[in-house]
C-alpha cells in the first residue's frame, strides 16, 4: 500500500442499475502516473501510448498534511494543462483525506492527536477546503468522480486511522464529508478503501454504513506475501462487497522492485482474478506505476 511505502505526498453480484457496464476487463484498467500537472499528463499519454489504447481511468492523490496542500494539489490537476484536459474521457478516482496531519497510530499521542483531527471534520471544520476542492472538480468536467475517502485507514500511517479506538469518529466524519461532497454533486461516488493485510481487522469497525458507500476497495501489492495469501485477502474483501451489494476496486495494485524484481507470474494471476469476478462487480483498478512499483523496472511484466 502508499502507507506501508512511508510516502507523503493504488465475488458478488450487484443488486442495483449497474453505473459501469464493462464491454471487457481493459476498460476498467486506470494508472496512477504522479500528480496529474503538465509534466505528469504527458507522462500518463505516453502510458496510453506504451499501451497502445486510452484509458478510462485515472488516479490522484490530494495532500494530507494540511488543507492547503491538497487544495494545492486539486489545483495543479485542474489548472492549466493539468490532467483535467482529459476528464471528457479519463474518469477521475481522487484519493481524499478525510482529516489532515503530519502524525499517524504508531504512539499514544499520535492515536489522540487522530481523534482530535477526525472530530473536526465530523464538527464541520473542514467544510470550506473540502467544499473548494469538490467545486473544482465540478468546475473542470469532474462531477462523476470516485473519491477514495480517507484509503487505507486501517493502517497505523496516515492521520485518519482507526487503530487505537477511532473506528467511531472515522465514521462519524466520513457521514459528514459524505453530506458535504453530494451537495456539491450528487454523481460522486464514494470508495472505502483499505489495505489487503489489514481489512479484514478494522473493515467492519469503521464501515460508514451501506448509504454512505458506493464502492469497497482494496489495496495491494506484491510484497511480503506469497500470492496464495493475496489471493485469501482478495476473496475475504470481495465477501465483504458481496455481503454490501457494493462494487469492487484495486485503487493501488503492483509490483514491488526491488525486492521482488520482474513478476510477470503476478500479473497473470491479478489478471485471472481480475476475470473471474462477475460481469458489473469490478468498476475500475488502478495501477500504481510511480516509485517503487514504475512499470520501467519490470520488462518482462
Amino acid at each position: 500500500s502508499t502507507g506501508e511505502r512511508n510516502m507523503v505526498s493504488n465475488l458478488f453480484l450487484v443488486f442495483f442499475v449497474p453505473l459501469v457496464a464493462f464491454a471487457s476487463i481493459q476498460d476498467g484498467l486506470g494508472f496512477y502516473d504522479g500528480l496529474g500537472s503538465p509534466e505528469g499528463t504527458q507522462q500518463f499519454l505516453a502510458t496510453e501510448a506504451w499501451l497502445g489504447r486510452q484509458l478510462k481511468w485515472a488516479n490522484q492523490f490530494g495532500g494530507h498534511v494540511s488543507s492547503k496542500l491538497m487544495l494545492d494539489d486539486i489545483e495543479t490537476i485542474t489548472g492549466a494543462n493539468g490532467l483535467h484536459i482529459l476528464s471528457d474521457r479519463v474518469r477521475l478516482i481522487f484519493t481524499l483525506p478525510i482529516s489532515f496531519g503530519d502524525f499517524n497510530a504508531k504512539t499514544d499521542d499520535g492515536i489522540k492527536k487522530i481523534y482530535s483531527a477526525l472530530n473536526a471534520t465530523a464538527n464541520g471544520e473542514n467544510d470550506e477546503a473540502f467544499t473548494q476542492a469538490g467545486k473544482a472538480l465540478v468546475k473542470v468536467g469532474w462531477r462523476n468522480a470516485v473519491l477514495r475517502v480517507g484509503h487505507e485507514f486501517d493502517g497505523d500511517w496516515y492521520p485518519w486511522s482507526v487503530q487505537g479506538g477511532n473506528c467511531d469518529v472515522f465514521i462519524a466524519a466520513w457521514r459528514h464529508l459524505h453530506k458535504v461532497m453530494k451537495t456539491i454533486s450528487n454523481e460522486f461516488l464514494f470508495d472505502y478503501c483499505g489495505s489487503k493485510r489489514l481489512f479484514g481487522l478494522y473493515g467492519e469497525c469503521a464501515y460508514p454504513g451501506d448509504a454512505y458507500v458506493d464502492v469497497i476497495g482494496l489495496d495491494a501489492y506484491d510484497r511480503g506475501i506469497t500470492w496464495p495469501e493475496t489471493l485469501n485477502f482478495l476473496r475475504n474483501h470481495s465477501a465483504f462487497a458481496q455481503q454490501h451489494s457494493k462494487y469492487i476496486s484495486y485503487p493501488e495494485w503492483g509490483l514491488w522492485y526491488p525486492e521482488f524484481g520482474d513478476n510477470p507470474t503476478y500479473l497473470q494471476q491479478w489478471y485471472d482474478w481480475l476475470t473471474s469476478l462477475p460481469s458489473n462487480s469490478l468498476l475500475y483498478y488502478s495501477y500504481f506505476n510511480t516509485s517503487t512499483s514504475n512499470l520501467n523496472y519490470f520488462p518482462n511484466s
